[in-house]
């Protein structure tokens, strides 16, 4: 019901994920009449309609959120869904912070991590590699960034078993000496842990270049660098649409590799279940990534699962 297009993303992005998964059921959760109003007749079995009275507002912050008591909001309803394992993951392009909050208190956490942090793929040279924290998390302490190294080591083997995954730590040049206080503190941490593989430093410039598979930051940081890159990535895109390109297969490859949707949907790591943050301002396509990224994760629930490991 929220994000910047609300049922215009959501909806066209369900329908078009129950032709491409036949054993996917949904639970669309929200205002029932404009929902359905929004299906145009679509009577799909494996579509459930939710009820909800509220939305929680884009702009609103967690206090107000928490002051209301948003027991009856589309949010509420969904994480409550999954505590209850009517569903095995949720999928919001909502409001980030009462999400994170909201998440936290209904499903809770997994032992050892204090709060939840958000991680999405980045496109590299070689494939992909995953950054974490993207914005729930401000202020992060050494120990919460250790606690971040953790949860994307623990994602990527839940991700790609067979590669043991290479950890590194954001920082304003590669050299041991580079970085604040905090970030140099946080490298000894991880440097001393037996569970990361810890690579080094990176500098935002090299992310892209295949050199790590899990990139660590505090939200403030993180959220910057992945703005930048987006807005790069649109930038060259529109370029090289306004150029043509010769119209040759390798230019339209190129631009659908750079196609942010492609990269949409960003793990609430550290809960006890499978929640994703769709971008607020993702079309139908982006939404629709979003979804793939929870139903891979709910397939191989290893890090999501209260349960193991």
């Amino acid at each position: 019901m929220s994000g910047d297009h609300g049922l215009r993303s959501s909806i066209p992005a369900s329908l078009k994920a129950l032709r491409e998964f036949p054993r996917l059921r949904l639970h669309l959760v929200g205002n029932r009449a404009e929902i359905q109003q929004a299906l145009d007749a679509d009577d799909d079995q494996r579509l459930t309609i939710e009820h909800s009275d509220s939305v929680i507002p884009m702009a609103a912050n967690v206090r107000t959120v928490l002051r209301s008591r948003p027991l009856g909001s589309s949010m509420a309803k969904s994480l409550d869904l999954l505590k209850q394992g009517v569903v095995s993951g949720v999928v919001s392009a909502g409001n980030t912070a009462a999400l994170m909050t909201l998440a936290k208190r209904s499903v809770g956490m997994r032992p050892g991590f204090s709060r939840p942090a958000l991680c999405s793929a980045v496109p590299t040279t070689t494939g992909e590699c995953h950054m974490l924290d993207l914005g729930a998390n401000v202020d992060s302490r050494p120990a919460r960034l250790l606690e971040f190294a953790m949860m994307g080591t623990a994602l990527a083997r839940t991700l790609r078993p067979q590669t043991p995954a290479r950890v590194a730590l954001l920082s304003n040049g590669s050299e041991a000496s580079k970085g604040n206080r905090q970030v140099r503190r946080a490298r000894k941490l991880l440097e001393s842990s037996p569970l990361i593989n810890f690579c080094g430093f990176i500098e935002a410039d090299q992310i892209q270049q295949g050199q790590a598979d899990v990139v660590v930051c505090d939200g403030f940081t993180g959220n910057i660098a992945l703005k930048a890159m987006e807005g790069t990535g649109r930038y060259l895109r529109e370029q090289l649409q306004s150029l043509q390109a010769g119209s040759g297969v390798s230019s339209a490859k190129l631009l659908r590799w750079m196609n942010p949707n492609r990269y949409n949907g960003a793990f609430l790591l550290g809960l006890n279940g499978v929640v994703v943050k769709s971008h607020g301002g993702s079309d139908a396509e982006g939404f629709l990534t979003a979804i793939r990224q929870a139903l891979q994760c709910m397939k191989n629930p290893g890090m999501f699962s209260s349960a193991g490991e």
